[in-house]
């Protein structure tokens, strides 16, 4: 059953990460454009993870703790790679993508990013 689970899991991160690079392949976008579509993205992909029980996760180092910058993502990076979890993974991968103040306001100020997404 967690086997299946996972499974599920996995499959639904691959299919909002396929329609995330097919909606932005035909539309051209300036970087800060496309650094605003990645930051909704984790804010998403956070949200979901947090789901599947996300707080037994690395990721809480980050989230929980609001310990940010490259040092405390690249050590989450290694752990989830370590623990083979998949979302911990890329949410760490496209975290490394920011800086430090990026990423406390993808966690603790997301409808910033939300505004300026659908406003």
């Amino acid at each position: 059953m967690i086997i299946n689970t996972q499974i599920v899991t996995n499959k639904s991160l691959t299919w909002l990460f396929a329609l995330y690079f097919v909606r932005n392949s035909f539309i051209m976008m300036s970087e800060k454009e496309i650094k605003l579509q990645k930051a909704w993205m984790l804010v998403c992909l956070i949200e979901k993870y947090y789901e599947t029980d996300g707080t037994n996760s690395c990721v809480h180092i980050i989230t929980d703790d609001h310990n940010y910058g490259k040092g405390y993502t690249q050590h989450c990076l290694e752990y989830a790679i370590e623990q083979k979890d998949y979302w911990g993974e890329h949410i760490a991968r496209l975290l490394l993508e920011f800086n430090e103040e990026e990423q406390e306001q993808i966690v603790e100020r997301s409808w910033e990013i939300y505004e300026q997404m659908f406003s």
